[in-house]
């Protein structure tokens, strides 16, 4: 969507044709000025192989598509990174219980027999604890944005510590409410502007990217 350049690292989102499912809902700009490989496969029951026409700006390319299954679809049984993830059948989700300090789950969609990316809603016990204090109003906006910079901060230090879809969710409905707050009470924006712009900075670090994208894939 959209036949602008893009740099590398940034990607584009990805629309198939009706009738058809994408691989992967975006799409990576690559190292080597080349796109990411993703293919739109047919929904339907006819048999016989077809092709999709793709649009990138000026370019035109040409796919052909994906002859469907007989019997049901299922995904196989995979190992990844320690994870097994079991047979399922199309359109079930699979899910794995979060490590410890963390609450939620690691889910993982089968779709058109291909297992997509793992999404990770874990979220950490201490977003999570603040999350409950916000909306049950024990901390008001300037005292939770005071926090939420402590917890987001320590998010963009180090690859080990990287942000959660979970985490990111958590902390979107976090800054929701703050703006509520604000509006009712006009008088904590002064001090509230920068603690908030610098939560949504951490939020936007390049150590969230993989995160982002799994919540557009999902």
């Amino acid at each position: 969507m959209n036949g602008n350049y893009l740099g590398c690292g940034e990607y584009a989102v990805v629309t198939c044709e009706n009738g058809f499912v994408a691989s992967s809902m975006v799409l990576d700009c690559l190292d080597d000025d080349a796109w990411e490989n993703v293919t739109c496969t047919y929904e339907g029951n006819e048999e016989e192989n077809g092709s999709v026409n793709v649009t990138n700006g000026n370019e035109e390319l040409t796919t052909d598509t994906t002859p469907p299954q007989t019997g049901p679809i299922t995904c196989t049984a995979v190992t990844e990174n320690g994870v097994v993830w079991p047979e399922a059948l199309d359109g079930k989700i699979s899910r794995h219980r979060c490590p410890e300090k963390y609450q939620g789950d690691i889910y993982r969609r089968c779709q058109t027999g291909k297992y997509l990316n793992p999404v990770n809603n874990c979220t950490r016990r201490a977003i999570q604890d603040l999350h409950s204090q916000v909306f049950n109003g024990s901390l008001n906006s300037t005292e939770a944005l005071s926090k939420l910079k402590q917890e987001t901060n320590s998010l963009t230090i180090g690859s080990e510590n990287l942000p959660t879809a979970g985490d990111l969710q958590n902390v979107n409905q976090i800054l929701d409410k703050v703006i509520e707050d604000i509006e009712i009470n006009s008088a904590t924006i002064e001090n509230d502007t920068d603690s908030f712009f610098e939560v949504a900075n951490n939020l936007l670090n390049g150590n969230s990217t993989s995160s982002w994208k799994s919540l557009i894939n999902d």
